[in-house]
């Protein structure tokens, strides 16, 4: 981009850098009791399709990224890897640059372990969580605490999370307490299909839509943050199991 000053590259960069920081991907330090439990939960939807991709975009049309979901069964336990990238310009100069990588080990509806890796524009983090006896160990940059259980991820996969009043931030292994509602009922397009879906309005340490489908299953993810909207889409052609055409896939969703 031409035309800019020095200063008035720099503030619009640290401009752009708090809007992302602040929208809800990164973690601020809040705990919490937990009222989620998963005797209690709305049934968790674990996904037919092997990978749940997200195209990630800037104020609805400049796509910055993605933001993926594989799934593996084995056995008894379900694990679930995670990753996210992420880069935002000003013109062709880079700005904010986001990197994340996350595995959880699922049993049933109980966490069994997390590991996660990021770089936050230069900063880097790395979480391990790991079930011990009825509650969990939390190791986080050489930091480490003990948790009462159950743990549910701001991975945002499981359909119960719309239940939850603390959340574990992936990225900085500390709890964020939240309150969420359901706000409407729409559609949601996906590879050009209609998906009816709930939309549900969570606030507090993060300030997020959330919709899921009617059967469960996360569909899209929005926020703003100083005046910069940011969301996700999901993208249908990858989502769906290479074995099984996109249709399904969608009827799959409800």
């Amino acid at each position: 981009m031409t035309g800019l000053t020095s200063a008035t590259r720099a503030a619009r960069q640290s401009a752009t850098r708090r809007s992302v920081l602040s929208a809800g991907l990164m973690g601020t330090v809040l705990c919490s009791l937990p009222a989620w439990t998963p005797s209690t939960a709305r049934a968790a939807a674990i996904p037919d399709a092997s990978e749940i991709p997200f195209r990630v975009y800037k104020d609805r049309r400049s796509e910055i990224g993605f933001h993926r979901l594989r799934f593996d069964r084995q056995g008894d336990e379900t694990l679930v890897d995670v990753e996210i990238e992420l880069d935002i310009r000003i013109g062709f100069i880079p700005v904010f640059r986001y990197r994340h990588t996350n595995r959880e080990v699922w049993r049933g509806e109980v966490l069994q372990s997390l590991q996660s890796t990021t770089d936050d524009n230069g900063d880097d983090y790395r979480v391990r969580v790991d079930r011990t006896g009825g509650g969990y160990l939390i190791r986080r940059n050489g930091d480490q605490e003990r948790a009462e259980g159950p743990i549910l991820p701001t991975s945002y996969w499981r359909a119960e999370t719309v239940s939850a009043t603390r959340l574990l931030d992936t990225q900085r292994g500390v709890f964020r307490e939240v309150a969420t509602t359901p706000v409407a009922e729409e559609t949601v397009s996906v590879d050009g299909r209609p998906v009816a879906a709930t939309r549900y309005r969570m606030a507090g340490a993060l300030d997020l839509d959330l919709w899921y489908s009617q059967a469960g299953q996360w569909v899209k993810l929005a926020f703003s943050a100083r005046g910069v909207d940011i969301s996700y889409a999901l993208d249908g052609a990858v989502a769906a199991n290479p074995a099984r055409p996109i249709a399904a896939f969608v009827a799959d969703l409800g």
